[in-house]
């Protein structure tokens, strides 16, 4: 991948379709906008509400970077978010409840290796993390969490080698190394990688050293993708986006409930006849 395209990729998937999202979020849940025990004004929460959205937006491209790069290798994903009924012990009946593992990975991958060979293929699970800042028992507790992942995964993958990763993305916080290096190295194949050494484990460091230098150049260079929010009053997305609301949807945001009169005091100018609000009534009303 070069720059070029990260960055048409990144700014399609900050501005796809934004709007319509968070005018469902403030129409479905108006009391994270509207509340006495809420310090900040509606407007306020509203800009928060949308940084989230743009925040969840940027660590899912960076994600599917690292899953481009990884399938481009010739690994295969596997499912990496089930359940599975661990066999019964000793001791236990058929009719006894099974404990249950949530397998919850971030992504799996395996080598996409159709030989009959005897040795086992090599079968990565890792879990994504921004940064090691965890306190050491949250950390611990993760960690035990994964380990019995892991187990199952031992289970169900017989014939693999399962090896557990836990990736920091921030190389800057090492915070918990030692937990590592003194418990989980001797119990369990889990290891943390702290940024592009991630991808040591691959031979590919340099390619995420390139990702890397992407991500610093587009938030360099492209800030207001990040933090304009759009104009719901006046944009021709956000009429577009009421356009598509769904007809409950649009009823309670015209409702007469005071927290909705709030919301739309707050987001549309109501002395104003080209308002978005009015435009989209007119339209709504039309197509009826």
């Amino acid at each position: 991948m070069e720059y070029s395209q990260f960055e048409a990729e990144l700014k399609s998937a900050l501005t796809n379709d934004p709007t319509l999202k968070l005018l469902k979020e403030i129409i479905n849940k108006p009391f994270n906008f509207v509340s006495p025990t809420n310090p900040f004004d509606v407007k306020t929460k509203i800009k928060q509400s949308f940084l989230k959205h743009q925040e969840r937006i940027y660590d899912k491209f960076i994600q599917y970077c690292a899953l481009s790069l990884i399938t481009q290798y010739g690994f295969s994903l596997q499912r990496s978010n089930f359940r599975y009924n661990l066999p019964l012990k000793e001791g236990q009946h058929l009719g006894d409840i099974p404990e249950q593992v949530i397998i919850n990975a971030s992504f799996i991958f395996r080598l996409n290796n159709n030989s009959t060979k005897d040795e086992p293929t090599d079968m990565f699970v890792v879990y994504l993390r921004k940064r090691d800042c965890y306190s050491h028992k949250a950390m611990k507790k993760t960690c035990e969490n994964i380990i019995k992942q892991l187990e199952a995964l031992k289970i169900i993958y017989p014939k693999m080698n399962i090896k557990g990763a836990l990736w920091f993305l921030d190389n800057d916080y090492i915070k918990n190394i030692r937990l590592f290096n003194n418990f989980y190295y001797e119990q369990v194949d889990l290891r943390p990688y702290y940024g592009a050494d991630f991808f040591e484990i691959l031979d590919k460091k340099e390619d995420w050293l390139k990702i890397e230098s992407f991500i610093k150049k587009f938030k360099e260079n492209n800030q207001n993708y990040f933090s304009k929010m759009p104009d719901l009053d006046q944009s021709d997305e956000a009429l577009i986006a009421l356009l598509y609301l769904e007809k409950s949807e649009w009823t309670k945001l015209n409702s007469n409930k005071e927290i909705y009169r709030n919301i739309k005091e707050n987001i549309f100018n109501l002395n104003d006849k080209n308002s978005n609000l009015f435009k989209a009534i007119a339209k709504r009303n039309k197509s009826y």
